[in-house]
């Protein structure tokens, strides 16, 4: 009933509701029968079917669910309940779809079995830094970075593998931010676009608005240094759902100036970011399309992967893999890349 709620706290709340809703129609599914009342589930998909279809259609394996299923047992039952009971104004003044309901109703319908695409599981954090010392170095300054983990506040305020490797690439190639316009998209902690600022980047900062406090922070830990090295940094809010929604009229005034370079890492961590992330990066592109993007990436969902790859396609934009050195990556997997997005001015956009 919140009227101040976020587009990304939106976001989550309906990811939560929708989970719950899952779980509580795995639970549900199968009816409870006497032997002589089989008939009454003909008509029904057996749960192990429905379980494969829709583990496959929200992106998550069987495995963690079970643990989900089995921790939410009660919780997800009562929230259907609720929300099947819910008035059209209840609905309506909830940030809930009924898209959800009707897409479970769906599934319990028409549920085939469908051989889910892997969701690979996630390490933990690779790099060991201390940022706050600092011990991470970047064209001679130390990177100071506040983070606030394991807060609960969500993942713009913690430090990713993937800002680092790219920070790593960039001191690598210096002179593909050096003295150029770069804005780094979902910049969480900043500590990608903060380091092309200290090899002499002018540098904007992006992310939704309760992280960009936190980034000016970040700025002003590094600030002197920055100017030292000739580069300049500031931090905008930048919600993608909008640039999605209104394209570039949506965009901080900042922001509709041409960028040389966009950086992102590791901003793609569930499929509903795909469209708005894209949407934004077509926007930037528009504005110049000789911009060029590296994105530092964690495969996490190859479905995800492919559905992200497909939609930059579709939009006229080209992906290349950048080769990435031994002494860059360190001791990260094959599953963290790093790609380089241009503009294709021949596909329609």
């Amino acid at each position: 009933q919140r009227r101040d709620m976020g587009t990304f706290e939106s976001f989550m709340l309906k990811e939560v509701l929708s989970l719950l809703c899952v779980f509580a129609v795995f639970i549900m599914a199968e009816p409870q029968c006497a032997p002589e009342e089989s008939a009454c589930s003909a008509d029904m998909a057996p749960v192990s079917t429905l379980f494969d279809s829709v583990a496959d259609e929200i992106g998550r394996p069987r495995e963690s669910m079970k643990v989900y299923i089995d921790s939410l047992h009660d919780v997800g039952i009562t929230t259907v309940q609720q929300l099947e009971a819910l008035s059209p104004e209840e609905w309506n003044s909830l940030p809930i779809p009924k898209m959800y309901i009707r897409r479970l109703r769906h599934a319990l319908e028409t549920a085939t079995k469908v051989e889910a695409q892997p969701l690979l599981a996630l390490p933990g954090k690779q790099y060991n830094f201390n940022f706050q010392v600092s011990d991470f170095v970047v064209a001679g300054c130390p990177l100071y970075i506040h983070e606030v983990a394991n807060s609960g506040r969500g993942t713009g305020f913690n430090i990713w593998d993937c800002s680092i490797l790219l920070s790593f690439y960039l001191q690598q190639n210096i002179d593909v931010v050096a003295g150029r316009r770069v804005v780094e998209l979902g910049a969480g902690t900043g500590l990608t676009g903060l380091s092309a600022a200290l090899l002499g980047a002018n540098v904007t900062l992006t992310d939704l608005p309760d992280v960009v406090t936190n980034l000016q922070e970040n700025i002003n830990l590094n600030r002197k240094c920055i100017k030292q090295n000739s580069g300049a940094v500031e931090a905008v809010a930048l919600d993608w759902f909008v640039a999605l929604q209104r394209g570039v009229d949506g965009l901080d005034k900042r922001l509709q100036e041409p960028f040389d370079v966009a950086v992102a890492a590791d901003v793609i961590w569930v499929e509903e970011l795909i469209e708005p992330f894209v949407a934004t990066l077509t926007v930037l592109s528009k504005v110049n399309p000789n911009m060029v993007c590296f994105i530092a990436h964690q495969t996490r969902s190859t479905r995800a992967d492919t559905k992200l790859f497909n939609q930059l396609k579709s939009k006229g934009l080209v992906v290349e893999g950048v080769t990435i050195s031994s002494d860059v990556r360190q001791h990260l997997d094959d599953r963290f890349s790093i790609f380089k997005i241009t503009s294709n001015s021949t596909v329609e956009s």
